[in-house]
C-alpha cells in the first residue's frame, strides 16, 4: 500500500469467480508494475467457492502489500464486482480506476500507460486499449474474432460513438466522473449498458488502441456458443434504446430469422 507520502494514483480493479489459475497468470504480470505506478490491485472475489486468499496458486501475490482482495459473500456478476471495486477505490483515495479482467494478461507498461493516457486526455472519462486474444484451435480464434472486434490491435485510435461500446477487460475510468454499473442483468452486456450510458450523458469516450493486453480465448464450440449468447442476451436491446419489451425483442428477432 501506498504510504501517507505517496499519493496513490490508481486502483486496478480484477473481478474473479472460481478462477484461479488464470488470475495467477494475470497478477503476475500486474504486480511488478504496482510499485513503480503508487498503484494498489483490489482482487474482488465474487463468492468463489474456495476463497481466493486460502488457493496456493495466488497466495503469494496476496503478501504483496499493494495487493487486497475484497471478498463477496454472494455472487453478483462482474457489474456488481466492479461496483464493490469502486467502491474500495474511493475508499482507499483513486482517482483512476483501471478494469482488468482476471482471464487477460497485461503488458509490464499496462497500469503506467493508462494513466498517461489520462494525463494526455483530461476531458476524457474513459479510455480503452487493445486486445489481443490467445488460444489454441478453431474456436479460440472465432472467440477471438466475435468478442474483440471493437479493440482490435493497431487499429487507430477514436472517439467512440453511440451505438459502439469498448470492452471493460481493458478499460480506465475518472472516479469521480462515473455511475455504477448497473445489476441484475440476467446474463451479460453491463459493460456495454455501461459505455452507453457515458455516451447518452455526453462523457468523452475513448479507443486509445493502447495499452494492447492478451485474453485467454474460450476453446471449444459450447464455450464460446455460451458466452455469445449471454453477452448478446441484453447487447442488442441496450443499443436500440434499452426497450426489453417482448413486442420489440419477437419483431427484432422475425427479421433476423428473415434476413437468415
Amino acid at each position: 500500500m501506498a504510504t501517507q507520502n505517496e499519493r496513490l494514483r490508481a486502483a486496478v480493479i480484477v473481478p474473479c469467480r472460481d478462477g484461479a489459475e488464470a488470475l495467477t497468470e494475470c497478477l503476475a504480470a500486474l504486480v511488478p508494475q504496482l510499485a513503480a505506478t503508487n498503484a494498489i490491485a483490489l482482487v474482488i472475489d465474487d463468492a468463489s467457492r474456495m476463497p481466493l486468499e486460502e488457493t496456493a496458486a495466488t497466495r503469494v501475490f496476496f503478501a504483496d502489500p499493494r495487493v487486497r482482495v475484497v471478498r463477496r459473500t454472494q455472487a453478483g456478476g462482474p457489474g456488481a464486482a466492479r461496483n464493490t471495486g469502486f467502491a474500495a477505490a474511493r475508499a482507499a483515495g483513486a482517482a483512476i480506476v483501471v478494469l482488468l479482467d482476471s482471464d487477460c494478461v497485461p503488458p509490464p507498461d499496462y497500469v503506467a500507460m493508462h494513466l498517461a493516457l489520462h494525463s494526455e486526455m483530461p476531458n476524457a472519462v474513459c479510455v480503452g486499449g487493445a486486445i489481443e486474444g490467445f488460444g489454441e484451435g478453431f474456436w479460440a480464434r472465432v472467440d477471438a474474432a466475435m468478442s474483440w472486434f471493437t479493440s482490435i490491435p493497431g487499429a487507430p485510435p477514436r472517439e467512440v460513438r453511440y451505438p459502439v461500446h469498448i470492452p471493460t477487460a481493458n478499460m480506465s475510468l475518472k472516479l469521480a466522473a462515473i455511475e455504477p454499473f448497473v445489476e441484475g442483468l440476467r446474463y451479460a452486456g453491463e459493460d456495454a449498458l455501461f459505455v452507453v450510458r457515458l455516451l447518452r450523458q455526453g462523457k468523452r469516450v475513448v479507443y486509445a488502441a493502447r495499452p494492447a493486453l492478451r485474453h485467454r480465448d474460450r476453446v471449444g464450440f459450447g464455450p464460446v456458443f455460451c458466452h455469445q449468447f449471454r453477452w448478446g442476451y441484453h447487447t442488442y436491446w441496450i443499443r436500440v434504446g434499452f426497450d426489453m419489451s417482448l413486442v420489440k425483442r419477437a419483431a427484432i428477432a422475425a427479421g433476423i430469422l428473415l434476413a437468415a
